[in-house]
Parts: C-alpha cells; structure tokens; sequence
C-alpha cells in the first residue's frame, strides 16, 4: 500500500509529469492564440489603413477642386493685370464672374475677393458707401447665398486669418472647420483662400465658402469588417465633419466621440503628416493625414473597428484549442500514473532497504533485478552496505588501537614525578598530571583546552614586574624553538590561598617536518625558597626536597681554589654517595661520555662569555643505566668584574625524554591513521568517477531521446524550404520553426556544454556573419516571450556598428539568448532593451562590440554579481516559478571568455539590472561576405558521373523518409535497412557505395554492422557515415573505432548531407541560379529618375498624391522598361509605404528636368 501514499515517488512524478503536459498545453494554446491574434490585428489594421487612404484620397480629391475652382478665378484676376497693375475688367464684371460660380457650384455658400485699398482700380472713393463696397469703397465684395437668393455684402474687416496669413505668407489658406446659419440651420462650413499676387507683390485675396455636408455621403458609402468599422472624417481642430450612419455627429469634436489615447494619435497626425495606428482593448484606430498642398491646414480621415469583431476567430480558436488540450491531458495522466508506478516499484523496495540499514542491520541486502540504472543503482547500493560493513570493523579496530595508545600516553605523564602540563602548538592545554592539578588547584577539566591556566591571574618576573605574554614559557619556546630551562615566575591567584612562585621547564617536540607539535612544561613550586631570601637562607631540607622533587641539582665551581661543589640531588643525579668527598670535576667528567663537548662549553663561557646550556648522556656511578641530564651554568665575577665562580643547575630529564619520544611515536601513529585515511578517500574518488561516467551515460541517453525527433523536425522543414512551390509566407513560416527548432537544440546543449567546458574541449568555430540579421532574429524570437508577460522588448544599435563580422556566431547567439531570456524571466513589468555598439578598434580590421542587456527586474545585491557566473548559482530572491538550471550565466561567461571577451553586470536591489559584455570582432567587407555564403539550392547531380548506390539503414521511418525525400530527388538510387542485420544483408547483395547508418537500431545496432561489414573482403571500399543523435566526444571515439569514416549528430541540416557526399565521394552538384542574397539595395537617384519620361513621371506623382497603391505599382511596372534598377528601388520604397520620400525624389527629378509651374 506504500505505492500509494501521498509522499511517495510515484505520486510525485505522475504529478510533475502532468504538471509538465499541462504546462506544455497551456503554453501552446497560448502561442496558438497570441499568433492567430496577432495575425488578425495585422490583417485589420492593414485593411484599415488601406481603407482609410482611399476616403483620404476621396475627400482631398473634393476639396482640391473647389481649391482648382478658387485658384482658377484668382489666376484669372492676376493675368488681365495691365503693367500698371491695374485690372482691365471692372468691377461689375468680376461680380458676375463671382455670381457665376455660385450658380455653377451649389456646394459653395459664398464666392468673395478683398482687395488692399486702391489696389483694384484705384476708385474706391468713387464707390464709398455702396452695398458691396461699404464706407471706403474698398473692392470687397461677398456673395452668398440667403433666405433662397444671392445677395452681396462687404465685409467689415480684414484682420482675420484668413486674410493677414495669405497676405503674409503668399500662400493658399484652408481655414478651420466653423458652423455659419444657413436658412436657419447651422451648417459646416470651410473657407479656401488663395492669394492674388503679382510679381511678388500682394493685391488681395479670392475666396470661397464651402459646406461640407457633402462629405456624408463618403462616409455612408464606407463599408469595413462587414459595416462593423465607421469612417471619421476629422478637420484639424478636432471638429468632426462626417461619420459613418450618423450624421448628427457632424458638430461634435472627436475628443467628445473618443477616450485620450485615440484623440493623441489623432493630434500626433495632425502635427507630423504621418500615418498612425492603435489597437486597444476596445477599438482598432488607423488614422491617415489629408493634406492640401502646401496648406498648413491638415484633416484626417479615421477608421474605427471594434476590437471584438477582429478577436472572435482567434477566440473561437482558443476554446477549441482547450478542449483538445483537456482530452490529451487526461490521456496522458492516465498512463504517467501506470509509468510511474512501475518505476517507483524497486525504488521504495531500496527505501526499505536503507531503513534496514539506518537501523543497524549490515547483513541485508536489495533484490532488484533489472538491467537498467535502477539495476545498476542496486548493485552499486549492495557494494556500499558491504564496503561500510568492513569500513565499521576496521574503524572500531583502530579507535580501540588508539584509545589504548593514548591511556598509556597519559599513565606516562602521570608517573613522572614532577607537576607537567603538555601544550598544543596553539598553546592550548593537552594533559596535565596530578601533581600539575594539585600544585596549581585546579581540576584536569579545568586546564584541559585553555591557553592559559587563568585569565585572571597574574604573572610576574623574579623582581616583581608584570611577565609579557610572550615571556609565557609555552610561547618562549615556540618562538625560540629552543627548550626553556630553569625560568622562575611568580603567579598571583586571586581565587587560591596565596601566590606561588614556580620553577619552570619546557620543552619541545618537533614532528617528523622540523615542526613544532607540542611544547612540555614541568615546573616546581619554589615559593617558599622564594619567600626565604637567597639560596643561603633557603632550608636545606626544604632545598634539597624541592631539588629532589624535581630531579634537580646545582653544582658551583670556585676558580680561585679549583673547588668544585655539588649539592645532594647533584651528587645523586652523578651516582655519588652522599658522605662521598671525591666529588670533583674529573670524577664527574669520567660519567659523562661527551665529556668533550661539555668541558669546551665550559671554556667558551670562561673565554668568550658565551651561554652554557647543555643536555647529555651520563652514566651514573654504581649503575648501568644511563640518564639524560639537562644543565644550565653562568659566570659570576667579583666587585672588579673578574671572574669568580661558575655556578650552574643539572636536571634529570630522562623521563621528560621518555615522554616525548612516546609522543613522536603516537604522533607516527597518527601518520599512519592518516595514510589510511587517504587510501579509504582514494577508494572513494574511484567512485565519484564511476559516478560520473554513469552521469555521462545518462547525458547521452537523454541526448538520444531528445535529438532524434529534433532531426525530423528541422530536416523536413529543410525540405519544405527546398520546394519550389513554396510561397515567401510559408517559407518565413518555415523559417521560424527551423530558428525554433535551433534554439531547443542549442537548450539541450546547454547541458552538455558544462562537461565540456569543465574538461576543456570547447574550442572557437569563427564563422561569417550578419550581425544586423541576427539582432533582428533575435528581436522577433524574444519579444514573443517579452509581450507574453506585458513586457516592452527594444533593440538600440549604434550607427557604427559594423554590420558584415567574423566571429563565433553560435555562441553569440547562445550568450545573447541567455541574458535576454534570463532578463525576461525575472522581469515582472516594465521593459527589456538590448543594445549593441561598437565600443573601439583594435586596428587590423579588429573591433571591439559592446553588447548590453538592460531590464526593470528585481536588481542584483553586490555580493551577489560574481556568484551568478558560478554553475548552479542562483539567486535566494527568485521565486520557484523563476528558478532555472543555473547553468545560463556560467555558461555564458566561458563562451565570452572563449571569445577574448569580458562579461559583468551592474544595478542595485529595487532599480533593475545590466549585464554587459564585450568580445573583438574581425570586420568583414560585403565581397568578402558574398563569397563566403552557400551556393545556390541543389537541383540535382552534374552530369558525367556514375549513379550512386546509397542505403538507408535506420530504424525511425520518418528519418528514412527524409533522407528520402533530400537525396532521391538528386537522381541518387536508395535502399532502406530498418536495422543492422538488414544493413549487413543488403550490403552484401546490393554492393552500395555509401551508408548512412544509425547507431541505435533493433536486432543489431549501428556500430556492430559496421564492423560486421568493415570485416568482409568488399568493405573496405563502401565509406560508412555514421548518424546519431549523441553529442558527447566519448561517442565519436567509439564511432570511429568501430570502423565508421565519418558521422553526423542528429538533428543535422541539408547541407551537412550534401557535403558528406561530396567529401567522401567526390559528388559534384547543380546549384540553382540565386539573385544575389547580399546584394545591396538599390537607391533611389533623383539624377537617374530626372532621365525618365515626364508623363511617367507625373503619373506616378499622382498616384502617390491620390495614395492609390494598385495605381502606383502600375506606374513602378512602366518604369521598369525605361530603368530597371530604379523600378526596383522604388519597389522597395513603395512596399515599405515611403510615398512621402518618392514624392520628394520625384519632384527634385522634375526641377532637373524644367522650371517649375511658378503658379
């Protein structure tokens, strides 16, 4: 029943499986809409631009002729001029001509001139205060129409825009919407105004008053999205002059029809002359300019379409998507949970083994039977419990062995009759004795681990004065490295009775490197000898006690009566009797076996004044047993300063001795503990390899798995690509998936690349390179992803940066992907801008290239922007959903540093990130770019050649079907082997001349047909390529060994097939015919345009004024007889919508050709 419990394995990866389908689900239903809404926005506002150019292109069309009709009497007025300036027509003739007009052109409500005073016929006296002319007689009449007759009137002043801008500016003038009364009804109205100027100089101004009303029935005519869009046809003051079904609209202003965001696209195309588009939650907008000439004035025709109506197919879409989704998703959770549990089944069986193991029974062990990694795990599991079964046995052995060698260590120092405290070489206490302990009244608990008996005592010289921590005897010798003999200190305890005065010895001992490990410190309490004066009022009883306490004996040679002294310990040490008299220097001398090195101490501390202190072999009298003696002695001198006396100390330090040579031999001991040690961690590096070459087994494996439906993916999108009935859409389709496809297969060598590079076998492979295309591929790739979460994605390139590279451009790609994606991933509102610039030349055709990602994310703490290029780094303030491998950033610090490059980052916490890198570039010429680029398609095999036999062995049909559907149209002859055993028998009866075969197959594998076939007589001659979906260079040592000429990792590409024929068979190819794929594009040449004909010319200039796009490819397509590549040129610039720069060109063409028009 454990297999069911809610913690167990198989629950949980029936669960993570299911998570991962829904996910998988999730997200391409999410793709599926986003592109089919995306899809049908594009559409409508392609359809709504279209749509809105051609109502602009009718009303300025309307308009243009009432301005032709204003311009046509103001031309009129200005041609009869006399020299004089004065007109030859009267005044009562220009009247009927305006009369005329009224009656000709119901729409005009009124036809007027003004003229400056006198300006006309230099009579204005003569018809002051008449009707038409008012109180001046100024030659101004204004005809209109009123209560269902044309009258006249003058007007009553002249300030208004309508006359002061032509009179300053010479130029016509299109007044802003205004409603005027007309039979009792406010009507919309517009004034056209052109200027009457002769030779530069002003006269006066012919104007017409136009209602726009007309201008509904354009509106109603319109018919977008099945009459779901309306037509707004908008003056620049905002006023609405017509809209679709709805002409009580007409008066209102488009910012009491429209929120803010449309009435600001609409301002920013009144301003600027350029079309605009918004799409938002409620409405599709595109607004196109009307423009009238050089008129100031600009109106705008607008296109509305419910956002609802565009989104509904990609609605309905999506709810079937969901449907289909939920079906598969339970299918496949229904047999992850049967997959599951057969998997979770040998695993909870070791569980219960480790619980057995856990609890101290060695002797289990796990019965799983199975041949693969669950097989492999159980013996390896086996193996340990035996290796840790042995490994307690032994650990137990040698802890008794130790435990043992340390009691008699410290039964040692406790015999040794003197108080003696072992120090470490970081002085803390090791052991002490008990004499130690009862001498300074403290227990062994107490001293052990301190670096000093007390804080708070003190300690003090013989004269009184504080003792420096470092005159501590433990810190004397492990400074001098030399033994410390004979040092008295007094030591104050404050939680004791009294003060102590201490007579101290230490001692060091070196380990097998000249190293101290531990200092010996003995020490007697001489405070009563102290506490008596000098020596000679020290109690002889207590003095000799303490000496022999101690082992110590003083001696004095007097070097005026060669008497020569010793006290009892002295003579005892020597092996005297106490009442013995023949204690004298040659009786001493003949104990002591170095008695030569003694006796010239002795002289250099006579003659030189050097220091005696000594330590030798005796052999004391009456005794075949030898000590060890330690002697200090010093030179007195009289009140003249001569010598007087030697007086020195010996110590029997045998036991001392003893003590440290049992402490160098546990110290080897211990070695040997530690050359255990090393073996047992050898053993276990052994194993960590054996891990590793398993985990490298397993990297294949999921290799394989994932490579080979990668391969049938990329390659039959290879060969849609090559078809020749492929339109440019499905090829850009096409594209995509194959860019989709590269970039999972460089995430699954993500993985592998960490080995490599960890085992240095990642090498540069410098390739030609569009830098600019990459950063546009990169830019569609990434801002999908970027737009999914509501983020902006913004690519900034300098102008400078070269545009044709040499470089890695794989791991280019790699690292940009990385920071971009990372930069996306932990990026929850804001923007994500990647730039690129070039940073400095290097010379040589070098460059260095900055590349910098910059997000609004969460920011990077300081001490964290080394660690994140660490493998497996990740930052603590990432939440679950944002964690990745930690593989990216590592990765990507090795491929910059691979590519001579640097990578860092800079930000703070709260205020976003930059990461930032820069490599050197080669700097490539476009010739040079052009040469290195693929030849053309293959159509087929060149002629001349025999017919090449190729087999197929592969055990996946869609594989064999690509391979099919690449080479069989070439005119190669194929044959299929669905696995190795088919191979060897094919090979055998068809003699083919190439191979291209799996490694992994049913029945026989790849690499045991290969050397089946290799083996027989003929095999030699047939070349065998290799086709696996592994990526480790493991596998291409036992490729090749197995007698394989060469192989190709799956997914592979079109052209890697092609060139392995070419390599090992020598097959020539014919290659399609291309146009040049990096040609540059041709410019627009206003000097080569100026050479056309003028009516093609003007044709084309009115298609462009009237935005009539079918009419402007007709006019590109009769260019083209006269100029080819400037009909290319303005191809591109019309598909591109430039109308404006072609109109611009066009014109400066025709001011090279002839004087303008001055009218």
């Amino acid at each position: 029943m454990r297999l069911f419990n809610t913690k167990t394995i198989q629950l949980k990866i029936a669960f993570w499986a299911s998570v991962c389908l829904m996910v998988n689900g999730i997200v391409i239903v999410a793709y599926a809409v986003v592109i089919a809404r995306s899809s049908s926005i594009q559409a409508a506002n392609e359809h709504a631009l279209s749509e809105a150019r051609t109502q602009a292109g009718i009303v300025k069309a309307e308009i243009e002729v009432s301005l032709d009709a204003t311009r046509t009497l103001a031309q009129a007025l200005m041609a009869v001029k006399e020299p004089t300036n004065r007109l030859v027509i009267s005044r009562e003739q220009v009247n009927a001509m305006m009369i005329q007009v009224l009656i000709e052109h119901p729409q005009y409500l009124g036809v007027w001139t003004l003229w400056e005073p006198n300006a006309f016929d230099g009579q204005d006296a003569r018809h002051a205060n008449t009707q038409a002319y008012g109180e001046s007689g100024r030659f101004q009449p204004y005809w209109h129409r009123g209560e269902g007759k044309i009258m006249v009137e003058a007007p009553t002043t002249d300030t208004g825009d309508w006359y002061q801008v032509p009179k300053k500016t010479h130029q016509e003038y299109i007044s802003d919407l205004y409603t005027y009364p007309v039979a009792g009804k406010d009507t919309l109205m517009v004034t056209i105004v052109v200027p009457i100027v002769v030779d530069d100089v002003f006269y006066g101004v012919m104007g017409v008053d136009l209602s726009v009303g007309f201008l509904q029935g354009v509106a109603d005519e319109v018919n977008v999205y099945d009459r779901t869009g309306k037509l707004f046809l908008i003056g620049n003051n905002g006023k609405v002059i017509a809209t679709t079904g709805q002409p009580q609209l007409g008066e209102k202003s488009l910012s009491e029809l429209m929120d803010q965001e449309t009435n600001t696209a609409f301002q920013n195309t009144v301003k600027t002359g350029k079309e605009n588009t918004l799409f938002t939650k409620d409405h599709l907008t595109a607004i196109v300019p009307i423009l009238f000439g050089q008129v100031a004035n600009r109106w705008a025709a607008v296109i509305l379409v419910p956002a609802q109506a565009i989104v509904a197919p990609a609605n309905a879409l999506m709810w079937q998507l969901i449907g289909i989704s939920l079906a598969m998703l339970l299918a496949g959770v229904a047999a992850l949970w049967l997959v599951a549990r057969q998997i979770a089944r040998p695993i909870v069986h070791l569980t219960d083994m480790a619980g057995h193991i856990a609890r101290g029974n060695l002797d289990i062990k796990a019965n799983v039977k199975s041949m693969d990694e669950i097989g492999q795990l159980t013996t390896a599991f086996n193996s340990m419990t035996e290796q840790l079964r042995i490994s307690i046995a032994n650990l137990e052995q040698r802890t008794s062995l130790l435990q043992q060698s340390e009691e008699k260590y410290r039964t040692l120092v406790q015999k040794i009759q003197a108080a003696v405290v072992v120090h470490g070489a970081d002085t803390q206490i090791l052991i002490s004795n008990s004499m130690a302990q009862e001498l300074l009244g403290l227990t062994e608990d107490q001293m052990l681990g301190k670096v000093a008996i007390d804080p708070a005592w003190h300690f003090c010289r013989e004269d009184g004065s504080a003792l420096p921590l470092d005159e501590y005897p433990v810190n004397r010798v492990l400074a001098s490295r030399r033994a410390l003999r004979n040092f008295i200190i007094g030591v104050n305890r404050p939680q004791q009775e009294g003060d102590i005065w201490a007579l101290v010895n230490a001692e060091p001992v070196f380990d097998r490197a000249d190293v101290i490990e531990q200092v010996v410190v003995s020490f007697i309490d001489i405070t009563e000898l102290k506490r008596t004066g000098e020596a000679l009022r020290i109690n002889e009883v207590r003095y000799r006690n303490a000496q022999a306490m101690g082992h110590v004996g003083n001696w004095e040679y007097n070097l005026e009566t060669n008497h020569f002294w010793g006290s009892d310990e002295a003579k005892r040490l020597y092996g005297f009797d106490l009442e013995d008299d023949d204690f004298s220097t040659e009786e001493v001398e003949r104990c002591i076996p170095e008695r030569e090195r003694v006796h010239q101490a002795l002289v250099d501390l006579l003659e030189k004044g050097k220091e005696y202190n000594l330590e030798f072999e005796i052999h004391p009298r009456h005794t075949s047993e030898s000590r060890i003696i330690a002697s200090v002695a010093e030179l007195q001198r009289d009140e003249h300063g001569d010598p007087l006396k030697v007086v020195g100390v010996v110590q029997d330090i045998t036991e001392l001795k003893r003590a440290e040579d049992e402490l160098r031999k546990h110290h080897d001991h211990l070695e040997e503990l530690v050359k255990e040690r090393t073996s047992q961690l050898e053993v276990a590096r052994e194993q960590a390899e054996r891990a590793n070459r398993a985990k490298s087994i397993f990297l294949a494996n999921m290799s394989h798995e994932l490579r080979t439906p990668l391969n049938a993916v990329l390659g039959f999108s290879q060969v849609m690509k090559n078809s020749s009935d492929v339109t440019v859409e499905q090829r850009d389709n096409l594209d995509i998936i194959t860019r989709s496809g590269e970039h999972l297969l460089n995430l699954i060598n993500n993985v592998l690349d960490i080995s490599k590079i960890e085992s240095g076998r990642v090498g540069l492979e410098e390739t030609h390179l569009d830098l600019y295309q990459l950063l546009q591929e990169l830019k569609s790739l990434m801002y999908v992803q970027a737009h999914k979460k509501g983020l902006d994605f913004t690519l900034e390139q300098s102008p400078d940066l070269p545009l044709y590279v040499s470089v890695d451009g794989a791991k280019l790609r790699q690292v940009l992907i990385n920071l971009i994606g990372n930069a996306i991933k932990y990026t929850a509102s804001g923007a994500v801008i990647l730039r690129a610039m070039a940073a400095e030349k290097e010379g040589a055709g070098l460059i260095r290239v900055r590349f910098e990602v910059e997000d609004t994310g969460p920011g990077i703490r300081e001490e964290d922007k080394v660690r994140i290029f660490s493998p497996f780094e990740q930052l603590e303030n990432r939440t679950p959903t944002d964690a990745g491998t930690g593989l990216g950033l590592a990765i990507s610090k090795q491929h910059v540093g691979l590519m001579g490059g640097t990578i860092g980052v800079d930000g703070e916490p709260g205020k976003g990130s930059v990461f930032h890198f820069e490599i050197p570039v080669r700097m490539l010429s476009p010739e040079a770019m052009v040469a290195a680029l693929q030849p053309g398609r293959v159509i087929g095999v060149a002629v001349g050649q025999p017919r090449y036999r190729l087999l197929i062995a592969e055990d996946h049909p869609e594989n064999r079907l690509l391979l099919r559907n690449l080479l069989e149209p070439l005119g190669f002859d194929l044959r299929e082997a669905t696995n190795g055993q088919e191979a060897v028998a094919l090979f055998a009866q068809w003699r083919p001349h190439l191979i291209w075969m799996d490694i992994r197959m049913p029945v026989m594998d790849g690499l045991e047909a290969t050397r089946r076939i290799k083996a027989t007589e003929t095999g030699h001659g047939v070349k065998i390529i290799a086709v696996t979906a592994h990526a480790l260079e493991e596998e291409r040592r036992e490729i090749l060994a197995a007698g394989c000429d060469d192989f190709i990792r799956k997914p592979y590409k079109h052209g890697e097939i092609l060139d392995a024929l070419t390599k090992h068979l020598g097959v020539r190819f014919i290659y399609e015919e291309e146009t040049a794929l990096v040609a540059v594009a041709a410019e627009l040449d206003a000097a080569a345009l100026a050479d056309l004909p003028a009516e093609l010319l003007d044709e084309l200039e009115q298609a462009l004024v009237l935005i009539d796009i079918n009419a402007v490819n007709r006019a590109i397509e009769a260019i083209r007889v006269h100029h080819p590549s400037q009909a290319d040129a303005l191809g591109g610039a019309a598909r591109d919508l430039q109308f404006g720069r072609m109109l611009r060109m066009i014109r400066t063409a025709s001011s090279e050709t002839g004087p303008e028009d001055g009218t």
